[in-house]
């Protein structure tokens, strides 16, 4: 195992030569990812890592990244890039390490609420509201509100694809 862990002084200087076609995968999870990254790293969580074996398959090394490498450590030893011809290291210690010993990190410029969030805090205020209003005055409009709030959020968690985060995500706070 030890020989698979890289240093990150030994990646610096790898991506430094630029000689043999390299590529960090940072392992973590998108909000993470979008939030601090080893600059050039590319985002695929580890859920996901065996959908992009045809892409990483043209890399002589592959840099697996995480925050402190257990993830990184757990597609390694369950062999999940078995399949390619590259060379698999890990970074050892993750970002936390590259972080630790100085190296240059990239931050999120602009933090905000998530959509998920977003989607959640608006989801629960109008399904709220609407019963606090219908409460108030017996009129059944005030239910059909969550109803078609609840089948669209229904609908998106089978599809994937959800109608009210894509109006939330052209709102000016988002832009």
């Amino acid at each position: 195992m030890l020989e698979n862990l890289i240093s990150p002084k030994h990646l610096e200087k790898l991506l430094r030569n630029k000689i043999q076609k390299i590529i960090i995968v940072d392992l973590r999870t998108e909000p993470e990812y979008s939030f601090s990254r080893i600059p050039g790293a590319i985002n695929i969580p580890l859920d996901r890592i065996q959908n992009h074996i045809s892409f990483l398959k043209d890399f002589d090394k592959i840099i697996l990244q995480c925050t402190h490498g257990a993830r990184s450590k757990f597609v390694f030893n369950h062999n999940l890039l078995s399949n390619l011809n590259s060379k698999i290291l890990i970074l050892d210690g993750g970002i936390t390490e590259w972080k630790n010993q100085g190296y240059f990190i990239q931050y999120k410029k602009k933090t905000h609420i998530s959509l998920a969030r977003q989607l959640h805090i608006f989801s629960g205020t109008v399904i709220i509201l609407n019963l606090f209003l219908y409460e108030i005055t017996n009129m059944f409009f005030f239910l059909l509100i969550p109803l078609v709030l609840s089948i669209g959020l229904i609908q998106s968690g089978i599809t994937n694809k959800c109608f009210f985060t894509r109006i939330l995500a052209k709102m000016p706070w988002n832009l």
